[in-house]
């Protein structure tokens, strides 16, 4: 099956999967090639401190979270994933920002269809963003991969990672939704079929959505 994402099919292309599966070293491949990429994820880690309105919001609803007059990651973090309800709230606060920078992004592509860009979106799926992409690539890897990788992070434990992992969509949930199923247990061959697609048009069958 050929499949080609070239960097200059003015594709808008959804990159995404469970925590610790490889996103941010798949984004980098993707820049390395040529491709515009963009990370919702570091967006929002960004505008919680530097958006005012956002940042009033999340400060008056998790005030404990508040250290040095900043939002601190970690602290909301703890907060919002041993409960469902202040997930909700933390999300409801946020979608709008991340909706207005994914429309940003789709219009600025679709306006200039002669570079791609790769969107690294964690809930594509979970928040249905399905329709402003043109191919969508999920990445998943085993529970004790994950595990393992996430254990490596700052301000992460067993629990955190397994709260985080139950509020996010498994393969099985999406495998008839994507363009693109990956396997990354390790980078080599994450680079592997990464390149297959990029370059190549071609991937392993057995990867693709059938």
């Amino acid at each position: 099956m050929k499949c080609k994402l070239g960097a200059r099919h003015g594709n808008v292309i959804g990159l995404t999967g469970n925590i610790a599966s490889g996103k941010s070293l798949a984004l980098a491949v993707f820049k390395k090639s040529g491709f515009l990429t963009f990370s919702l994820d570091n967006y929002v880690h960004k505008i919680m401190n530097e958006n005012t309105s956002l940042k009033e919001k999340i400060c008056i609803k998790f005030p404990n979270c508040v250290i040095n007059g900043n939002i601190s990651r970690s602290i909301l973090g703890n907060i919002v994933f041993n409960n469902k309800t202040d997930m909700a709230s933390l999300q409801e606060m946020i979608v709008p920002y991340t909706k207005k920078r994914l429309e940003e992004i789709y219009n600025m592509i679709n306006k200039n269809k002669s570079r791609s860009a790769v969107i690294e979106i964690p809930l594509l799926f979970e928040k249905n963003r399905e329709k402003y992409f043109d191919k969508i690539i999920y990445l998943y890897s085993s529970t004790k991969t994950m595990l393992k990788r996430s254990l490596n992070r700052k301000n992460m434990n067993r629990k955190r990672f397994f709260d985080i992992l139950e509020n996010q969509y498994n393969k099985e949930e999406v495998i008839n939704k994507v363009d693109f199923l990956i396997y990354n247990e390790n980078k080599h061959y994450l680079f592997k079929y990464l390149k297959q697609i990029i370059h190549y048009g071609r991937f392993k069958r057995s990867y693709i959505r059938h």
